[in-house]
């Protein structure tokens, strides 16, 4: 699965490694070609060897139906399940189709028992059906989470809870169980939106970076001021109104000259920015700003701005002193750059969980 995961990643990251020299990136595409089919291959061998194994599960479900005593062919029947779930990864379609016919075949059986219970347990026992049919679909929709995009998360987790309030009364101990399954299903939906938000964040981040670069080229030389960086200066991506705002204001004046002083930062004033992303973030800074960050935390302490972000998070801390820094100029690029690497730093540091 981890390597199927890599599979999957290597392609989306080079897909992103976007534009590229065709002719120079030619050999590297072809190696990236070779390397992604060799890697191919190998899975297609897992893939089958593990097919041939759920192949035998099925064959070995079916004659369980067969089987006359019920409580040894509903427990077998469990371990097969479990035998099935420890099974690596197989090809999707085909997985499928025994997927099917290996249920078919529980199923049989289980309908034998249900049907055992049917006169004094059938109110509860539709009931259980309905809430466990509830949960196998979410936990199934769960698999596919990350092929979901943030507003579709968002609108699952909402049905789930609206259908689970819907759901039919239970006896206490199923009431239980299914609540746990529910909790657990809501806790990775969760998840899910945690991490696609936090990679948003990283990729809005990203493109206030970009931006600000070009501010800061512009303002070291305002000669390079033109219409097309005028163009590459526009959003790639959505960003926050108030951000989009700062990088804007910042634009017109580095290109008319005219940056307001608080906006032009000094070395000292750009490293405890620096400094304050990293405390935001919980990382420790350089060796060599160790004593610059002890002032910065003095310094905070001493005008009573620490209570003021008491109540905030990391990541609240950490965009407003974020905003703070991709809104300034002042230090030559290669100033920057050094900075900007403990800057990236930080970002992933908390948005990559």
């Amino acid at each position: 699965n981890a390597a199927e995961k890599i599979n999957r990643q290597a392609r989306l990251e080079w897909k992103e490694a976007y534009p590229v020299d065709f002719k120079a990136n030619k050999t590297l595409q072809q190696t990236f070609n070779s390397l992604l089919k060799d890697f191919d291959n190998k899975l297609d061998a897992e893939r089958n060897k593990n097919l041939a194994l759920k192949q035998a599960i099925v064959d070995r479900a079916k004659d369980l139906s067969l089987l006359e005593e019920l409580d040894q062919a509903m427990q077998t029947a469990k371990d097969l399940q479990r035998e099935w779930q420890s099974i690596g990864i197989t090809p999707y379609k085909k997985e499928r189709e025994l997927w099917t016919a290996f249920r078919e075949a529980c199923d049989a059986i289980f309908a034998r028992r249900d049907q055992q219970r049917n006169d004094r347990k059938e109110a509860t026992g539709k009931a259980l059906q309905t809430t466990n049919e509830f949960c196998e679909r979410i936990e199934k929709e769960i698999d596919s989470n990350a092929d979901k995009d943030l507003a579709e998360l968002k609108a699952s987790l909402a049905e789930y809870r609206k259908e689970f309030k819907a759901l039919p009364n239970l006896p206490g101990k199923a009431v239980e169980k299914i609540q746990c399954r529910f909790e657990e299903a809501v806790k990775q939906t969760k998840q899910s939106i945690s991490r696609q938000e936090n990679q948003q964040h990283i990729l809005e981040w990203q493109e206030v970076q970009r931006k600000a670069k070009l501010c800061r080229q512009v303002h070291c030389d305002t000669s390079l001021a033109s219409t097309s960086l005028d163009d590459e200066f526009v959003s790639q991506i959505e960003l926050a109104k108030s951000i989009e705002e700062t990088m804007k204001i910042l634009w017109i004046s580095v290109k008319a000259g005219a940056v307001k002083s608080d906006k032009v930062v000094t070395d000292n004033q750009a490293r405890s920015l620096c400094i304050a992303c990293e405390i935001a973030a919980g990382i420790d800074s350089p060796e060599s700003d160790k004593e610059l960050r002890m002032q910065f935390q003095v310094s905070r302490l001493s005008e009573g701005m620490s209570s003021s972000g008491e109540h905030q998070s990391r990541e609240q801390q950490l965009n407003a002193t974020l905003q703070q820094w991709y809104g300034s100029v002042g230090l030559s690029t290669e100033d920057y750059l050094v900075l900007e690497a403990r800057i990236e730093k930080t970002i992933q540091h908390l948005f990559t969980k």
